[in-house]
């Protein structure tokens, strides 16, 4: 017989241990569990069902408050190739010599260059903005400013567009007069709205430093770390896997 969610409730608390080591052994745990699902399953309709707690339950997708989360381009997965090449460079060893560890170094007196693409995921909240950002680092003591450009295109999948004309962006940033000092240069509010996007869109991206614009002023390498771009999430998946994601 399924326990009632009283009797389950009961049953936890009795394993609560009053002995001095405090264990719950594997069996109890074990029980309680078995217990646990077979009456969620006796309980509950198991189609279409979702567990509420804190969240809102609507057509089987679970959605919460509005939150922030992180798309990820690691300058080390990015693509590099041409004439305009940043410098692969050597950021930090254990000061006995070591291999140590590695990124792209941007030069301030030629454009570099290299291209990451991005895979926007189930649980992006449609229709807010993103807020694309550069980690970097300097390499000198100089406090001058960084100029980094992002041109980009995007189109949603599923054979719903082609990839139009791109858009370029600028992200400027003082150095902090500290080497090595972990940077992040961030898109302002509002943010960039991107039109279209939803779940399974590709944005296609070339990350360059605009180091021949009068605006970059820092004197040394900026080494590029990634390029990322936080943006809001209000569910944790979609109910489709493709269009209409969301019905």
């Amino acid at each position: 017989m399924a326990l009632s969610k009283t009797n389950s409730i009961a049953q936890i608390n009795d394993l609560f241990p009053d002995n001095i080591t405090g264990e719950i052994t594997p069996e109890a745990q074990r029980i309680v569990s078995t217990n646990a699902i077979s009456s969620n399953l006796n309980t509950e309709e198991t189609t279409g069902q979702t567990i509420k707690s804190a969240f809102e339950t609507t057509n089987q997708l679970i959605k919460h408050g509005p939150g922030w989360r992180d798309i990820l381009g690691g300058f080390t997965n990015a693509k590099i190739t041409g004439t305009n090449q940043p410098t692969w460079t050597k950021v930090a060893d254990d000061g006995a010599g070591s291999t140590g560890v590695y990124s792209y170094a941007f030069s301030p007196t030629v454009l570099n260059e290299l291209w990451v693409t991005f895979h926007l995921n189930h649980d992006y909240a449609i229709g807010t903005a993103f807020f694309p950002h550069i980690h970097w680092l300097p390499d000198n003591t100089d406090t001058g400013t960084v100029r980094w450009g992002v041109e980009f295109a995007a189109a949603p999948g599923h054979n719903q567009a082609a990839f139009g004309n791109t858009v370029t962006i600028f992200i400027e940033e003082s150095a902090p007069g500290i080497i090595n000092q972990h940077m992040l240069a961030e898109v302002p509010n509002p943010g960039l709205i991107v039109s279209g996007a939803e779940p399974d869109m590709l944005i296609l991206t070339r990350v360059y430093r605009d180091a021949g614009h009068a605006n970059d002023t820092f004197t040394g390498n900026a080494i590029g770390l990634n390029l990322d771009a936080h943006f809001q999430v209000d569910r944790d998946s979609t109910l489709n896997r493709s269009p209409d994601f969301y019905t």
